[in-house]
């Protein structure tokens, strides 16, 4: 059910990008993300949106008060708490259900790319069953994973010397060092 209803459709429309695109997997999978990232934003917006709301909530002067007032009485904080969310019209799980909702997509983009570098011949015959509807689809396989150096279904390294180096993941420790 899992493959029918996200893998499935997921994988079809990834290939569907790649032949739009020229047959450049990496170009498709940027611009298949950038998709899925579209279609869950009204989902992200909402889960921001509440959890800003909940951080006002406790800055605001009213609810240090309530925990300064009520802090040896957890139940109590509990039932003060409760009516704040009410009158703030805040959700407690206004922040974590749109998550929920986003993981089983996230986990479909993961999965559809990795049955789209289908690499054995089992892969590939499960590859051109799950596009079978698409009509002229099916052509496409195998795909072509080079992406600039890269070969997509492989992992990402540079051999200097006899000596792999993952150069893309030194380049997003480093990035993300100086951010």
């Amino acid at each position: 059910m899992w493959e029918t209803i996200i893998v499935n459709p997921f994988t079809n429309v990834l290939l569907l990008i790649y032949n739009f695109v020229g047959q450049n997997f990496g170009v498709a999978i940027l611009l298949f993300t950038i998709l899925i990232r579209l279609i869950t934003h009204p989902l992200m917006a909402k889960q921001i949106k509440s959890t800003q709301a909940l951080q006002q909530m406790q800055q605001s002067k009213e609810w240090q008060d309530v925990q300064k007032k009520y802090k040896d009485n957890r139940e109590q904080l509990a039932q003060e708490q409760m009516k704040m969310y009410q009158k703030m019209g805040i959700s407690p799980f206004g922040s974590c259900l749109p998550s929920f909702i986003q993981l089983p997509i996230m986990f479909g983009l993961y999965q559809s790319v990795i049955r789209a570098l289908a690499a054995s011949p089992l892969q590939l015959l499960v590859l051109t069953r799950a596009i079978s509807p698409v009509a002229g689809i099916s052509a496409l396989v195998p795909i072509n994973s080079q992406f600039l150096w890269m070969n997509l279904g492989q992992p990402e390294r540079i051999y200097i010397g006899g000596i792999a180096i993952p150069l893309l993941a030194i380049n997003v420790a480093a990035n993300t060092y100086i951010q």
